[in-house]
């Protein structure tokens, strides 16, 4: 519930055997500030919120009703007595009269492994699912051309103002030509419980069967069916919370992955400092596994798939270091330590090595300080329209079905291409090495690559040595033939994981 101003919420439980006299109920209200809502399990019946008979708390609380005090509930049964299968209205909800006009007051249908249904209280001038995610824009349906003319951004707004003026006025654009030309989600997201299966569910769904049965007739044979599924339902979900998969899931995404934050910042520490985490990571992967306390942690490494923390840090920080070097607009890209502040390090031999130094002793630890890296090509806005398009005259042909003579006749026939100069490019694979190869009228040019690239990656480097070769060659017109459909695809359908060559074709 998101209101505005403040409310004073006092949770209260009155024993049906206990006796509490009428001064003390006054005196806990004259303790409460002027907007309070007491909520509880008051035992109290009466006709007023939906009971068959009165009692003497139910008395009670009617002289309370009597001293400028509101009753939220309705007729809603809130509480199941098993002993006399009879539903009662014992939870009651109290406030003063300036919130009675903006609360409402319902009953939830499942009583959750109680005997009381759960009162849901809601504020009415707001609508409350809005408030509990922030909406999140869905990139795939969005107008990119409205948002790139909407998106104007010129020098006048960065003119004559400040650093935080010109930010602000900046951010104000964006977020004005999101909300005009990107949808937001819709819908609030669910709470993701990993152990839920199948089993889970069909249990859950015969457990709120019976129990509407056992609600429309509340017999004894229907009441030990509802008992029965509840108690089937209540096994099934333990021990899918036992399962060690589902125990390992909620480890990583609840505990594992707050450790991994922030890891290649703090794990520049002392290592006496980050052996600290280590018994945090033993004793999970313990529960996960069910080992013994007295199991070797080798041994909980190898048997839950998991890595030392020491050495998730140092993955993590290489991935994070390799990121930096291969962008080139990254701010840290190229960093180099102040001369200053190089001197003062070789003076204090004892101080910690910055984050790029780390890095570079683990690299060499590694024997990878000499293998080059590749450089990570400009980013394609998405609202920019970088449109492909290629013929294809034997795409209506099965390759394994049609004979060679069609296709080389297919081939021949490039009358409308005369007055264009040919070019040609190819990749080939073999056991050891792996080549590309580009063809001019006048010239041929052949490399080798490194032997763990794909044959995909020769395809795609041939087509972008032969574009970079005609942009040193006159004006004029150009085709270039290859037989790799999988190069054009890529080309002709852009996204954020394409290769990184697929960027530098289409930025050339």
């Amino acid at each position: 519930m998101h209101i505005k101003s403040l409310i004073t919420i006092c949770c209260l439980y009155l024993p049906p055997h206990q006796t509490v006299h009428q001064t003390e109920l006054k005196n806990l209200i004259s303790q409460l500030p002027s907007l309070f809502l007491i909520l509880g399990d008051l035992n109290g019946h009466s006709p007023l919120w939906g009971g068959t008979e009165t009692n003497s708390r139910g008395r009670q609380i009617e002289q309370l009703l009597d001293h400028n005090i509101c009753l939220l509930n309705n007729n809603e049964k809130t509480h199941f007595h098993l002993p006399t299968h009879t539903f009662h209205s014992i939870d009651l909800a109290l406030c003063t009269p300036a919130l009675l006009p903006f609360l409402n007051l319902t009953v939830d249908d499942n009583f959750h492994n109680s005997d009381h249904f759960p009162p849901i209280i809601t504020d009415n001038r707001h609508n409350s699912a809005s408030h509990y995610y922030s909406p999140k824009y869905v990139y795939n349906a969005a107008d990119w051309q409205k948002f790139s003319s909407l998106a104007d951004i010129t020098s006048a707004i960065i003119d004559n103002h400040t650093v935080d003026e010109a930010l602000e006025n900046i951010i104000s654009i964006i977020k004005t030509a999101a909300d005009a030309s990107i949808p937001l989600a819709k819908g609030t997201r669910r709470q993701y419980k990993p152990w839920w299966n199948d089993l889970c569910q069909q249990a859950y769904k015969a457990k709120q069967k019976a129990w509407n049965i056992f609600r429309r007739y509340p017999t004894t044979a229907n009441l030990i069916k509802f008992k029965k599924s509840k108690a089937d339902s209540r096994r099934i979900q333990r021990q899918s919370q036992a399962d060690r998969l589902s125990l390992q899931r909620i480890y990583r995404s609840t505990i594992l992955s707050k450790l991994d934050y922030g890891s290649a910042i703090y794990g520049s520490a002392r290592k006496s400092v980050l052996k600290k985490l280590d018994p945090i990571h033993h004793s999970a992967l313990r529960l996960c596994s069910g080992a013994f306390r007295t199991s070797p942690t080798s041994s909980l490494y190898v048997d839950c798939y998991e890595h030392p923390l020491e050495i998730r840090r140092q993955m993590l920080s290489l991935h994070y270091y390799l990121r930096i070097s291969s962008n080139t607009r990254y701010p840290c890209h190229g960093f180099q330590l102040r001369p200053f502040l190089h001197r003062l390090k070789q003076a204090r031999t004892s101080s910690v090595p910055t984050f790029f130094e780390r890095m570079h002793n683990l690299m060499k630890d590694f024997n990878l300080h000499e293998v080059p890296i590749s450089l990570q090509q400009s980013f394609l806005p998405p609202w920019k329209d970088y449109e492909f398009k290629y013929l294809n005259p034997f795409g209506s042909f099965d390759k394994f079905n049609t004979s060679d003579t069609i296709f080389q006749q297919l081939f021949a026939d490039r009358l409308r291409f005369h007055d264009f100069v040919p070019i040609y490019t190819d990749g080939s694979k073999l056991s050891s090495r792996i080549s590309f190869a580009v063809v001019f009228p006048k010239s041929v040019s052949a490399f080798t690559l490194l032997p763990f690239c794909s044959i995909f990656t020769a395809e795609i480097t041939a087509v972008f040595h032969a574009l970079k070769q005609i942009l040193k060659c006159p004006i004029g017109k150009y085709a270039i033939y290859t037989d790799s459909l999988s190069v054009l695809q890529a080309l002709n359908s852009l996204h954020c994981k394409s290769h990184p060559l697929v960027f530098s074709v289409l930025d050339l």
